[in-house]
């Protein structure tokens, strides 16, 4: 969040399901009076968003439909969703999305799934 907001953004808005997740965002002491962040279920992302416009300084209407963002990004939420859920989230972010804009996603490695705790199977020194 913080990266963007140097880059130049102009907003940026954070969605998360766990409400702890939340309020780590909105009273981390970096936080900048461009970042607004809200509870929801990113299947839902559209919905969510309408709902919570009050909070997050968007305006509803048109732009709604013909795009309110430059960059969606999201970490690690396809883990946790189901395939109709995924097939949801991608069609809300892209509507949500400006003509021309990206959406980044990261999932984790399966190797990450064996990881022990300590040192990921390489020898410390």
């Amino acid at each position: 969040n913080v990266p963007f907001s140097r880059m130049g953004a102009a907003k940026v808005v954070g969605v998360d399901i766990s409400p702890g997740m939340i309020e780590a965002a909105t009273s981390h002491p970096a936080k900048r009076n461009i970042e607004y962040y809200v509870e929801g279920d990113i299947s839902n992302l559209k919905d969510t968003l309408l709902r919570t416009t009050n909070k997050t300084n968007l305006m509803p209407g048109a732009q709604f439909d013909t795009g309110l963002f430059d960059l969606s990004v999201a970490v690690f939420v396809f883990s946790y969703l189901t395939i109709t859920d995924m097939g949801k989230t991608l069609k809300d972010v892209f509507s949500l999305l400006k003509p021309g804009g990206s959406f980044v996603f990261s999932v984790p490695h399966p190797f990450m799934s064996s990881h022990d705790g300590e040192s990921f199977g390489f020898t410390q020194h």
